[in-house]
């Protein structure tokens, strides 16, 4: 199975304040490799669009036999504050080669 997916994307921002917060995660758009990225449980590579065919974005092809998780992760350190938001997304394409 094949897995095309856009890494999550997390902002930290204060409420209060509604300013725009830095992006957190290392190359969150794998413009050009999957540095700051670890991936396990099959073959991950880096394909120039993302899960749209966008060629201004990256993504991560993620593949592996059926059955089997496959997982790209990054690990970010936060600091929670009583006005801290949370903001996560990601976008995923999954099909069955035959």
């Amino acid at each position: 199975m094949k897995l095309r997916q856009i890494p999550a994307l997390l902002v930290v921002g204060a409420a209060a304040a509604h300013a725009a917060a830095p992006n957190l995660i290392a190359n969150p758009e794998l413009e050009a490799n999957l540095s700051g990225w670890t991936g396990q449980g099959g073959a991950i590579s880096r394909v120039a669009s993302d899960v749209f065919g966008r060629a201004d974005s990256g993504s991560a092809q993620l593949t592996a036999s059926l059955g089997t998780n496959v997982t790209l992760a990054q690990c970010v350190a936060l600091r929670r504050t009583p006005t801290s938001i949370l903001a996560l997304g990601s976008r995923s394409r999954a099909s069955r080669s035959r």
